[in-house]
């Protein structure tokens, strides 16, 4: 592998030896996130986590935002007794023993294993410092530092996903307004996806065009660049139809958390939101909908779109979605 993004480590912590191959996400959420900066103890939890078979994005995501909870008074010790124990950010013992409450679904364990949004719905509390998009933990990539990074996340039919493709140049969303980066973010969207249909590592430095030569090279079947990108196209389109008629509306679940929308307090993105304000989120969610040929209104595929994609047994579908 040209990349190699990540290795296997032999680690010991507190008596406990483990091999453990961390990479990016889980030191961002089983480490920076909790406040846990004690490298073997990250590792242990990371290798903790792949033991018992739980994601490490989601689980830390949902962990913070238990943390904060307890550090802000919101949740207390009376109501689970794990609670006596938790100190707040980088308590290592407490993310431990939470990490097997999760895993085993055992007393606030039970909750917290149905991720942060409908934990805080089960609670009653806390969904304004939940960090999700339509259900799903965001990662270790905040849109505050991205300028229309924050709308690949709105509008993916997963959530909020950092692998549905990333607006260019990497400029703060200070700068101007998120609409005018959206060419771009298709682009890597659709370029996103057809790695995901060859299987190919989305690190390689590949165009679109060199995936559709290799396409050819392997396959000996010769593709236009339209046709390959159309790829892209008719799969966005259906994962979308199905999201709508499954689960999303539109104009409530193509948004972002609202800490998104609170100025970052330090570092180098130290005043930035994701959008300038509301109307910038939602002019550059609607110039998304616009240029992938869907309704403007509610973010639908349009039956003339997907008749040009050779997808008009999906017209009814689509139409049962608006």
């Amino acid at each position: 592998c040209p990349i190699k993004c990540g290795r296997y480590v032999r680690v010991e912590y507190e008596g406990v030896k483990f091999e453990v191959k961390p990479e990016y996400e889980s030191l961002a959420m089983l480490g920076m996130a909790l406040g846990i900066f004690n490298v073997e103890a990250v590792l242990y939890l990371i290798y903790l986590v792949n033991e018992l078979g739980v994601d490490c994005i989601s689980t830390g995501n949902t962990i913070a935002w238990l943390l904060e909870m307890v550090e802000k008074g919101m949740i207390k010790s009376d109501e689970f007794q794990i609670l006596n124990n938790v100190k707040g950010f980088g308590d290592v013992k407490a993310v431990e023993e939470l990490v097997k409450l999760i895993a085993y679904r055992r007393g606030l364990g039970a909750i917290l294993a149905e991720g942060v949004k409908r934990a805080s719905e089960i609670l009653g509390r806390g969904s304004k410092l939940a960090v999700h998009v339509k259900g799903l933990e965001a990662s270790g990539w905040d849109p505050r530092g991205r300028r229309a990074f924050a709308v690949s996340y709105a509008t993916a039919d997963i959530g909020a996903s950092s692998l549905r493709g990333w607006p260019q140049p990497h400029i703060a969303p200070s700068t101007g307004p998120a609409k005018d980066l959206i060419p771009s973010l298709i682009e890597g969207r659709d370029r996103d996806s057809i790695f995901d249909h060859l299987g190919v590592c989305k690190l390689l430095p590949y165009t679109l065009n060199d995936l559709r030569e290799l396409y050819i090279i392997v396959t000996g079947i010769n593709m236009s660049l339209e046709d390959f990108r159309n790829v892209s196209a008719r799969t966005e389109a259906l994962m979308r139809i199905y999201a709508v008629l499954e689960w999303v509306t539109p104009e409530f679940d193509d948004r972002i958390p609202e800490k998104w929308m609170t100025p970052e307090p330090e570092g180098p993105a130290k005043g930035s939101k994701a959008f300038l304000d509301e109307a910038d989120m939602r002019k550059a969610i609607r110039e998304y909908y616009r240029l992938r040929g869907w309704n403007v209104e509610y973010g639908i595929p349009t039956g003339e779109l997907l008749e040009k994609l050779g997808l008009k047994w999906a017209v009814n579908d689509a139409q049962q979605a608006l």
